[in-house]
């Protein structure tokens, strides 16, 4: 028979390792190639077409007003003018002339008296000397002031053809009228000042009736 299998000894040590064999050789790398020529670029393609237009957005609202309106300034005031010229006197009465009943005769130039006064008589026109002058012709002087005449109005005693005018200080004004075959002229255009100081007469020239008897009187 056969015996028992005797205990497995101790495992001997590893041997040393051999030298490593030598790297087999390696092949050559071959050359890289040259890189090849780039493409030409292709066509560009065509525009896309525009898009729709987008509705129009809605207006905002109206924002507010403007601020609130500022107080009134003050009025200003302008500096008063120079006071002007004293005005003539306004029209306030009649003055009236007249022969009392004693004609201008045919072919004369005369004044006649001042109010008509009884006992005078027309007597010639005067230029000076007014206050000494006892013809009762003038009508001054004039207060201060001076005044306007105007109006004149004539009536005579019998149809006849004369001129008759408002004299200042002896010089005819453009206050006057003629009367044609007939008995009464007027003025209602003209108008004349008389200055302080002046004095007033009527004068008519009769041209045609040797005994007509001529009243006169104006405003002033």
């Amino acid at each position: 028979e056969t015996g028992n299998k005797g205990e497995t000894g101790n495992k001997g040590e590893t041997g040393v390792t051999g030298p490593t064999g030598n790297q087999g050789e390696t092949d050559n790398k071959g050359e890289t190639g040259n890189k090849g020529e780039t493409g030409a670029t292709g066509p560009t393609g065509p525009t896309g077409n525009k898009g729709e237009t987008g509705n129009k957005g809605e207006t905002g609202a109206t924002g507010p007003g403007g601020g609130a309106t500022g107080p009134t300034g003050p009025t200003g005031k302008g500096e008063t003018g120079a006071t002007g010229a004293a005005g003539s006197s306004g029209t306030s009465a009649i003055a009236t002339f007249g022969g009392a009943g004693k004609p201008v005769g045919k072919n004369k130039t005369l004044c006649i008296p001042f109010a008509n006064s009884f006992g005078a008589a027309p007597a010639a026109c005067i230029s000076a000397g007014f206050a000494a002058s006892a013809a009762d012709l003038v009508f001054g002087p004039i207060p201060t002031g001076g005044t306007t005449i105007s109006h004149l109005k004539v009536e005579a005693s019998a149809s006849t053809t004369a001129t008759i005018t408002a004299l200042d200080n002896g010089t005819a004004t453009t206050v006057t009228c003629t009367m044609t075959a007939g008995t009464t002229c007027s003025d209602d255009t003209h108008s004349a000042f008389i200055a302080e100081g002046h004095y007033v007469e009527v004068q008519v020239a009769n041209t045609a009736v040797a005994e007509a008897v001529f009243v006169a009187a104006f405003i002033y």
